[in-house]
C-alpha cells in the first residue's frame, strides 16, 4: 500500500503497540467517539497519540501525588562524629514536582482537546466553518437572483 493510501486509512480502535496503560485505555475510549463525530484518518493519529500520552502523564503524576502528597518534607541529616546519621531536622517543605507536571499536562490536554474538537467551543468553531461555506453558496445564489455581485463571486452576474 502506498504512503498516501496509508495516510488516508481509517483509525482503528486498537491503540498503537507503544501506548501503555492509561494512554492505551484513553485511546480505546476516545477514538470511537472521534470516529463518530468527525472523519478522522490515519494522518490524524499523531494528534490523538499526543492527547493519550498527555493523559497518561497526568494520571501518573496524580498517582505520585496520591502516594507522596502535594508537598514533600525537606530534611537535613544530623551526623555524629563518625559520620553516622543520628537524626533528621525538618528544614521546610517543597511542592511535589508532580504538581507542575499535572499543570503542564492539563495545558497540553486543553490545546489538544481544541485541536481534536473535544471542547464545546472547538466543536462550535468546527460547525461554523461548515456554515460559512453554506453561507457563501447562499450569497452567490441570491446574487444571481438579484443581479448583484458578492465579494466571493467569481464574476459579475448580468
Amino acid at each position: 500500500m502506498s504512503k498516501k493510501a496509508q495516510k488516508n486509512k481509517i483509525l482503528t480502535n486498537r491503540p498503537p503497540y507503544y501506548l501503555k496503560s492509561y494512554a492505551a485505555a484513553m485511546w480505546r475510549r476516545i477514538v470511537p467517539l472521534l470516529q463518530g463525530q468527525y472523519d478522522f484518518k490515519k494522518i490524524d493519529q499523531t494528534q490523538i497519540e499526543m492527547f493519550c500520552i498527555q493523559y497518561e502523564i497526568l494520571r501518573k503524576a496524580y498517582d505520585s501525588i496520591e502516594d507522596d502528597g502535594v508537598v514533600n518534607r525537606i530534611e537535613k541529616s544530623v551526623q555524629n562524629a563518625s559520620g553516622q546519621i543520628v537524626d533528621k531536622d525538618l528544614t521546610g517543605f517543597k511542592q511535589n514536582d508532580a504538581v507542575k507536571v499535572i499543570t503542564n499536562a492539563i495545558t497540553q490536554l486543553n490545546k489538544l482537546s481544541d485541536n481534536l474538537g473535544l471542547t464545546p467551543a472547538s466543536r462550535s468553531s468546527l460547525m461554523s466553518l461548515g456554515n460559512d461555506e453554506e453561507d457563501d453558496d447562499t450569497s452567490q445564489s441570491l446574487a444571481k437572483v438579484f443581479n448583484l455581485t458578492t465579494p466571493n463571486a467569481k464574476e459579475n452576474v448580468k
